[in-house]
């Protein structure tokens, strides 16, 4: 009685395996070309900030790291809402 359905059912959890292995993949995918996008972000910006700091007298003292934050590289972040150079150097000199 129960033979087409453990057939059935059988067929379903093969199906969901492939489908499961495919957005595995998918989301693997997705998940580099992230990352990969963030790594440029966070070189462009950093470009930018030692253009910028070049001529800084506190230069030194104030890196890079301390400067950029992880939310910097969202993509909902764009390069031009980051926190304005001359606020940083106010920040820094209070």
């Amino acid at each position: 009685m129960l033979i087409p359905y453990n057939d059935f059912e059988k067929q379903v959890k093969e199906i969901v395996g492939i489908v499961k292995d495919a957005d595995n993949e998918v989301r693997s995918k997705v998940r580099e070309l992230d990352e990969k996008e963030r790594e440029t972000k966070k070189e462009l910006i950093k470009k930018e900030w030692e253009l910028r700091t070049e001529d800084w007298e506190h230069s030194s003292i104030y890196k890079f790291e301390e400067f950029l934050e992880e939310q910097h590289l969202n993509k909902s972040v764009s390069i031009f809402g980051l926190p304005p150079f001359s606020a940083v150097v106010a920040s820094f000199c209070d």
